[in-house]
């Protein structure tokens, strides 16, 4: 579960995709999520609903990478 900043009781899906290298995927603010804990999910499927956000008009995913120790991985220009 994740909270929503503006309405602590408003709470949305957050879905972590672990990779084969270590790396981690995060989508959050989800309705929904269309997988379960531990389930092994393929590229371009479906891993939930986009829930209503509190800070924007149209609903927004929040998409991030982490590496191995979890640290939000920022990609070298």
């Amino acid at each position: 579960m994740y909270v929503s900043r503006a309405d602590k009781t408003d709470q949305h899906r957050l879905v972590i995709v672990r990779h084969a290298d270590g790396m981690s995927s995060r989508y959050v603010h989800l309705k929904h999520a269309a997988c379960e804990t531990g389930q092994d999910v393929q590229s371009g499927q479906v891993l939930g609903v986009l829930a209503e956000s509190d800070e924007w008009t149209e609903p927004v995913l929040h998409f991030e990478i982490r590496d191995l120790r979890g640290n939000r991985w920022i990609p070298r220009r």
